[in-house]
């Protein structure tokens, strides 16, 4: 998962790739709940988000819940419902056996998914730099039980990328990162603006109500696969992917 290099420079007394291995161990386990929010602020130095987002992921065995962005991902094991309401949308198909995920992992909301917890080389962008040493890593120090990475790439969608860990848990605090494109965020004012994911909560063997993977608020499944609408979804576009 992680075919990381680093010019280490300070921080050669600390394994970094360790500490993000370590940290990310937490997204294989079999029973998951995570909570992330999504912030945006308009500048590197922004105090006050100007956006902000909650990221809702809970996983049973093949059984999972995504919630973000006004999408919904609803997995039982055998179908995953998709409920995107800005669209109008929903869509439903079968997993595919051993790899629930695998009909869906391009369905919008998912790729983010991914990016946010499931791979953490991706969401830093060092997945796509090759040259070992075409970017630095430099270790920030330890402050109140949080210690810190910072990533700087001379190419691609950021420029700069900061990690922070508990020094306790060796779980992800926060993850920030600053874009390379300045973008007029303010009237006449071209900043660089910053995305943070805070990670509010990451708990592992989680009791889960089962109506928490059900979908029959949102359709219903006939033997001949034929899909339909509840009440509540009546006017929403079907993208019934089952007769197929």
């Amino acid at each position: 998962m992680f075919i990381f290099g680093c010019f280490l420079g300070s921080a050669f007394s600390q394994d970094w790739k360790a500490d993000l291995e370590r940290a990310s161990a937490i997204f294989l386990s079999a029973d998951l709940d995570i909570e992330i929010e999504h912030l945006f602020y308009p500048s590197p130095t922004a105090a006050a988000a100007t956006e902000r987002e909650t990221v809702r992921f809970s996983k049973q065995g093949d059984k999972y819940r995504l919630a973000q962005y006004g999408t919904e991902l609803v997995c039982d094991g055998n179908y995953v419902v998709l409920v995107n309401d800005h669209a109008g949308v929903v869509g439903i198909n079968k997993t595919e056996t051993g790899q629930p995920n695998s009909q869906v992992k391009h369905s919008e909301g998912f790729d983010a998914l991914l990016n946010s917890i499931g791979n953490l080389a991706k969401t830093m962008g060092l997945d796509t730099l090759p040259d070992r040493e075409s970017y630095t890593c430099t270790y920030l120090g330890e402050h109140q039980g949080v210690k810190s990475y910072r990533f700087d790439y001379p190419y691609g969608e950021y420029r700069q990328t900061t990690v922070y860990l508990s020094s306790k848990t060796g779980l992800l605090e926060r993850i920030s990162c600053i874009f390379r494109r300045a973008e007029e965020t303010e009237p006449g004012e071209l900043n660089q603006p910053r995305i943070d994911f805070v990670y509010k909560k990451q708990v592992t063997s989680v009791d889960f109500p089962d109506s928490l993977f059900s979908f029959s608020d949102i359709v219903t499944v006939a033997s001949d696969g034929s899909v339909t609408l509840m009440e509540k979804y009546g006017t929403y576009i079907l993208m019934n992917n089952l007769t197929k």
